[in-house]
């Protein structure tokens, strides 16, 4: 049976989308993420047309202040998940039919829309910001939660594939293990996808909608035939 390796603490409901996997796994994470408080003030300040999201985590931590946030016309959001998120809490968002910080950027211009604050993280990268800028709609970032690499020495050999949530998973893994030894990589995004090509050759697969529930499929799928 495939071993795969995932670069991140699988949470509980996805140990529940696991129950269906046709591998064996193990996760050892790669990054730690911790929320940061929102300055409510500074935030209302800004006086916004738009608010984006570009990660369920920047939804968690703008929910416990949400309450004395003014809330502007538009919200957008990178995908689906995390639009639900914002579901949850009582927020309509926006967010387009491919899952990229470039295709929000796409949504956003087709409204009326000139100022945007973008709640991100502190490893968030100028995608968004430089595409909005040089269509004249001024984003101010603000970060509300803070991702750290935690890097650790793998023996690759015992995977047959490892699995990368974030761009910042992937260069946390690099710091003390050779890509190149990897057999296959699965992502959970383009975006992801994308990082890792920069500095891997082989085989990259990506679900052809970005959610864990779809990884497991595709990763179900890639070994079907494998004899356990």
């Amino acid at each position: 049976m495939p071993k795969i390796l995932f670069t991140h603490k699988i949470k509980p409901k996805h140990l529940e989308e696991l129950k269906r996997a046709k591998f064996e796994f193990s996760d050892i994470p790669f990054i730690d993420v911790h929320i940061k408080d929102v300055q409510v003030d500074k935030v209302n300040e800004l006086r916004s047309d738009a608010w984006v999201f570009t990660s369920k985590m920047a939804v968690k931590s703008v929910a416990q202040k949400l309450d004395d946030l003014e809330i502007p016309e538009f919200v957008f959001a990178v995908g689906s998940s995390t639009s639900k998120k914002l579901k949850d809490l009582g927020i309509k968002a926006l967010y387009p039919k491919s899952f990229t910080s470039a295709s929000v950027a796409e949504k956003i211009i087709e409204y009326p829309v000139k100022k945007v604050i973008h709640f991100c993280g502190n490893l968030s990268d100028s995608v968004l910001q430089d595409l909005l800028k040089a269509k004249d709609c001024l984003v101010d970032k603000v970060e509300v939660y803070e991702t750290a690499l935690t890097p650790q020495k793998v023996n690759t050999e015992q995977f047959d594939a490892v699995v990368f949530l974030s761009p910042s998973a992937f260069a946390s893994f690099c710091k003390l293990n050779d890509p190149d030894k990897l057999k296959t990589v699965f992502c959970i995004g383009s975006t992801t996808a994308e990082a890792v090509k920069k500095s891997y050759e082989r085989l990259i697969v990506t679900p052809d909608n970005y959610t864990f529930a779809d990884l497991v499929e595709t990763i179900n799928q890639k070994y079907k035939n494998v004899i356990s």
